[in-house]
């Protein structure tokens, strides 16, 4: 992977339809938003990994996948062909990826799941750019502990894309000049406005980390708002973010292991159980 130099994992769900100056649940729509999108769309080579939400009868889907987990209908997946087209390279669409892959994994096949998520944490992502409302104590767990993490809204992330493009710039710019790094998008539609901007950067990988992190996190909404309705696979999948972060400890070499159990603790989640009183045992 690093042979190829600039990598992206682009995740296109139903914020699609930003791309043609449509609303977005986490985004007011911005004509320079759907500009970037479309370029985003356009990305091409070896190394880029481009998602659709298209996981149907029509095109194909895992065990496990039902109505409301990860499963859309048939008109559903060719209406997002349908607005990728225009601006997708190359044509026709042949090259083509899951966008619930790794939350889908999570949930159906979670051994697959926590080692990805092992490999990733092995690689030393240089930084998170995402939602300021992550817990510390997860982002180490997840990311380790030399993670940085560059804060953004957790919602219209977009009204400052100039500002967080910078910093992560600035970030990215002092590294070593032998240095090959990992950064972990979790900012909504903004954050796909990002890695179209970064993919000049050589050394790169961009890699949007989806709606599990939402479930990792334990929140009952999108991005911890009040306001905001949760991915719907988290509860039809009846996901156990603690017993799934158990296994994650498990995964990790002893020594990590036990550092990331005392990590998951502050994070709320009680491994061996809560008193009568609601404190971790």
């Amino acid at each position: 992977s690093k042979r190829l130099g600039k990598l992206a994992l682009c995740r296109f769900g139903d914020d699609i339809v930003l791309a043609h100056g449509g609303k977005d649940q986490m985004q007011h729509d911005n004509s320079s938003l759907s500009l970037e999108f479309q370029r985003a769309l356009g990305l091409d080579g070896p190394a880029v990994f481009k998602t659709l939400m298209i996981n149907s009868n029509l095109f194909g889907l895992e065990p496990g996948m039902v109505d409301g987990n990860h499963l859309v209908d048939d008109k559903f997946a060719l209406w997002m062909i349908k607005l990728a087209v225009p601006f997708w390279k190359p044509l026709p669409i042949t090259r083509v990826f899951s966008n619930p892959a790794l939350s889908h994994a999570a949930t159906s096949f979670p051994e697959t799941a926590i080692e990805f998520l092992v490999e990733l944490k092995r690689s030393n992502p240089r930084m998170l750019v995402g939602n300021e409302n992550l817990s510390p104590s997860l982002i180490s767990v997840l990311f380790g502990s030399r993670c940085h993490h560059v804060k953004t809204p957790p919602k219209n992330a977009y009204s400052s894309i100039d500002e967080i493009e910078t910093r992560v710039s600035k970030l990215l710019d002092d590294r070593p000049d032998n240095e090959y790094s990992v950064l972990i998008v979790v900012m909504g539609p903004a954050g796909t406005a990002l890695q179209q901007r970064l993919h000049r950067k050589k050394r790169l990988f961009t890699f949007d980390f989806g709606s599990l992190l939402d479930a990792l996190s334990g929140w009952s909404t999108r991005a911890g708002l009040p306001a905001e309705s949760a991915p719907a696979w988290i509860r039809v999948s009846e996901f156990n973010r603690t017993d799934f972060l158990l296994q994650l400890c498990s995964a990790f070499d002893p020594g990590e292991r036990d550092q990331c159990l005392i990590l998951l603790e502050t994070t709320g989640n009680c491994m061996n159980g809560e008193n009568t009183d609601g404190q971790c045992r």
